[in-house]
């Protein structure tokens, strides 16, 4: 996972937690927002995987609150 857009929206520990060996069908990895006046309504992250189909990447925009 990288951060494109809005890291001073998103907690620091995203270091520990990323790469993250390996995720279950639908399973799901909570991350911290930090939102404070003046603070940038949306984030981009450009996240990266591998599967059995080969993998992928993809940009995604989003409000963060």
């Amino acid at each position: 996972m990288e951060i494109v857009v809005g890291q001073e929206l998103l907690d620091t520990d995203l270091n520990h937690k990323f790469p993250f060996p390996l995720l279950d069908t639908h399973q799901s990895i909570d991350m911290l927002a930090r939102v404070h006046m003046g603070s940038p309504r949306r984030a981009t992250v450009r996240l990266a995987w591998e599967d059995d189909a080969g993998g992928g990447e993809k940009e995604i925009t989003d409000d963060v609150f």
